[in-house]
């Protein structure tokens, strides 16, 4: 016997016995805890179980033998004649639609329903009419639009925070720029002041030269060539300044040059502090614009300078190794570390190593331009006496 012989064979059963003890379908549709209801195919009501009258809080008497139309106003029973006339001309098709039903024997309470229905057929094969049973949605709807409107309300709540993050960020850049615009002009000031004394000595042999009418055309020439020297190295001063601020797209860049060049910018200030720069290990490349790559070893640089000034150490050189295996480069110094209490922030905003003399800017920026733009890490530690700074490219 087949799978569809069998069912077939179930059914006829069932419904034999069905016929035999009234009883059976009575209790099999009292115990279904969704409301369901049977019409004929005039549209009456014919069948009802409990949970359909607990539904709409009226008895049975209420609806059996009743059409829609004596039930309900005529604008929605019409609706529900449409419906049914559908299911009668597509019979075996499960009819499924969203409705709202005003319970008006039950305090008059409107709910959102899912209606499921179907034809069922008499023993001749011919449609007897409708059974069918209702899904009440009307918590679920109100979860989701409650749900929806906290989605509303947290997706506006975090629009908000990141509109506050990124002025946030944008007053920190703006900071952080001014700050290393003031580092750079203090470092301008210090390289020019060198050129600006020779100017101003030579032209002081001139005048006197020329007083003494021993300006002669050969000495004159020496004069001006050694000026020009002069103004030629405040030129390349001003351009570095310059190069250093200026936006660019994203280039292969050696790790080595930059931070040679960073080393050169500082060059003066290193000198007059007595502070001594070892570079080693092997160049790699990355792909990045300079003037960011520069700014995060200006500012790691800066800070070792100003440590070393502040503390005064014995070991007055910063060791630059460079790992180009794993993509590294690490900066470390002898000049007392960074303080404890501070260690693990010392990247976030307005935390600064230097205490009351610091913006706590500069390092929240290299970590964004190392871990932000660059999509590498930063870490810090105390090492050796003195602060361990490693980038990871």
């Amino acid at each position: 016997m087949s799978i569809e012989e069998n069912y077939k064979s179930v059914i006829g059963e069932l419904r034999d016995y069905t016929a035999k003890n009234g009883s059976f379908f009575e209790t099999l549709l009292n115990d279904i805890p969704i409301p369901v209801f049977i019409k004929n195919k005039d549209g009456k009501y014919i069948g009802a179980n409990d949970a359909f009258c607990k539904f709409f809080g009226a008895g049975r008497d209420v609806f059996l033998g009743k059409n829609i139309s004596e039930l309900t106003a005529p604008d929605i029973a019409s609706t529900y004649i449409e419906k049914d006339n559908e299911l009668f001309q597509n019979p075996g098709q499960t009819q499924k639609y969203e409705f709202v039903v005003d319970c008006k024997y039950h305090g008059g309470e409107i709910r959102n329903v899912v209606f499921y229905k179907n034809v069922f057929f008499c023993q001749e094969g011919e449609i007897g009419g409708i059974i069918g049973c209702i899904q009440d949605v009307t918590e679920r709807l109100q979860y989701e639009k409650a749900l929806l409107e906290l989605s509303g309300r947290l997706q506006k709540s975090v629009e908000e925070e990141t509109l506050k993050k990124l002025e946030k960020e944008r007053i920190l850049i703006e900071q952080s720029k001014n700050a290393m615009m003031g580092e750079m002009i203090s470092i301008v000031a210090h390289q020019w002041k060198q050129p600006l004394n020779a100017i101003s000595l030579l032209t002081q042999g001139m005048q006197l030269d020329s007083e003494d009418g021993e300006l002669t055309a050969e000495n004159f020439k020496d004069y001006t060539d050694k000026i020009l020297k002069q103004v030629d190295h405040m030129v390349d001063t001003i351009n570095d300044f310059r190069n250093f601020f200026r936006s660019a797209e994203p280039k292969t860049q050696s790790i080595q040059k930059n931070i040679e060049d960073s080393v050169t910018l500082l060059g003066d200030q290193f000198r007059i502090n007595d502070i001594t720069v070892d570079i080693s290990g092997d160049d790699f490349l990355i792909m990045s614009v300079a003037s960011e790559l520069k700014q995060v070893f200006v500012n790691i640089l800066v800070n070792a300078k100003d440590q070393m000034v502040s503390q005064k150490p014995e070991c007055r050189d910063i060791y630059i190794v460079l790992d180009s295996g794993e993509k590294s480069v690490c900066v470390s110094d002898r000049a007392g570390g960074i303080n404890e209490n501070i260690i693990d922030i010392v990247f976030e905003p307005h935390v600064s190593a230097k205490g009351d003399k610091g913006t706590g800017i500069g390092l929240y920026m290299v970590k964004m331009i190392v871990e932000g733009k660059l999509n590498g890490k930063i870490e810090a530690k105390n090492q050796n006496g003195g602060a361990v700074f490693k980038i990871f490219f």
